[in-house]
C-alpha cells in the first residue's frame, strides 16, 4: 500500500506540475506521460508478492465479493474471506493490498521416519457414523485445496497420510501434524483396529473370532485378520490403532548325560 501511495503522490506532482508550470507541449506532454507511467508502476510494484522456494501465499479477498456461505471457511469462487488457490514460488501481481490480504507461511516438511496427519478444516461433512475421511488415491490431491473441494474431499482429520517430504498446502483449509511412523520390530506382529475404512457385510467376514471379536479383511473397519509384519508401515495410527504381539520363539538344547 505504501508503495502504491508513493508513486500516486509522484504521479500528482507530475501531472500538476505539467499545468502549473510554463512549459513548452514537448516538455508537458513528457510530465503527462512520466504522471501516468508512474502510477502504473505504482499499482504493479505495489500489488505485488514474492513468494520464496520454501513459502507458500494465502490468500484473503478482504472487499469485491460475496459472503462465504453459511458454514463455509474457504472461498471457491471468488467469494470474500480466505481463497482455496495458493500461491507458490515466484513473482504474482494483482493482489493489490486494499482488495487482498496474502499470508506468507513455510511450507513443511515430514521427516523421515514419521507421517504427516492431516486434518481438513472445510469440506462436505464426514459421512454417518464415520471417525475419518474415505481414503484418497492420492495424497497431493487430497492436499490441492481446489480438487480436495471440487471432488467432495471432507472436513475433519483423514485417514490418508503424508509420507516424509516437502508439502505446499493451504494453511487456511488443512493442518498438518507430524507423527511418529508405524514401526513393527523384529520378533513381534501388530494387529490393527481399524476406524476407518469399509463396512463389513457377511461375505467379507474372514470367519475367525477372537475373544469374541469377529476379524476382518484390510481395509475394513474393525480388527484386522492380517497382521502386520516387521518392517516399517506409513499408516495412520489414529485412524489405524496398532497392539503390539510378541511372537518370538524360544529353541531348547537338550543334552543327554552319558
Amino acid at each position: 500500500m505504501a508503495l502504491i501511495l508513493l508513486f500516486t503522490v509522484l504521479a500528482i506532482v507530475a501531472l500538476g506540475a505539467s499545468f502549473v508550470l510554463a512549459l513548452p507541449s514537448a516538455a508537458r506532454g513528457a510530465l503527462i506521460v512520466l504522471a501516468f507511467s508512474l502510477f502504473g508502476f505504482g499499482l504493479v510494484v505495489g500489488s505485488s508478492v514474492v513468494i520464496d522456494q520454501d513459502e507458500v501465499g494465502i490468500v484473503h479477498k478482504q472487499f469485491f465479493g460475496k459472503p462465504l456461505p453459511t458454514g463455509q471457511i474457504i472461498a471457491r469462487d471468488g467469494e470474500m474471506g480466505p481463497q482455496a488457490e495458493i500461491l507458490g514460488p515466484g513473482w504474482h501481481f494483482g493482489y493489490y493490498p486494499f482488495v487482498y490480504q496474502v499470508r506468507i507461511d513455510r511450507v513443511i516438511s515430514v521427516p523421515s521416519g514419521q507421517v504427516g496427519f492431516v486434518t481438513a478444516r472445510d469440506g462436505l461433512p464426514l459421512p454417518e457414523n464415520e471417525m475419518f475421511a474415505p481414503v484418497w488415491t492420492s495424497a497431493q490431491d487430497m492436499l490441492n485445496p481446489v480438487t480436495f473441494l471440487a471432488k467432495g474431499g471432507r472436513r475433519g482429520p483423514q485417514t490418508t497420510v503424508l509420507t516424509p517430504g516437502t508439502y505446499r498446502y493451504n494453511t487456511a483449509l488443512h493442518e498438518v501434524v507430524a507423527i511418529p511412523a508405524l514401526q513393527v520390530a523384529a520378533g513381534t506382529v501388530v494387529v490393527i483396529k481399524s476406524n476407518s475404512g469399509l463396512r463389513s457385510s457377511p461375505t467379507d467376514a474372514k470367519g475367525d473370532v477372537v475373544n469374541g471379536v469377529p476379524l476382518v479383511r484390510r481395509d475394513h473397519i474393525g480388527v484386522w485378520a492380517e497382521p502386520l509384519t516387521p518392517g516399517g508401515y506409513y499408516l495412520n495410527s489414529n485412524a489405524y490403532v496398532p497392539t503390539v504381539v510378541k511372537t518370538t520363539q524360544r529353541t531348547y538344547t537338550y543334552q543327554w548325560a552319558t
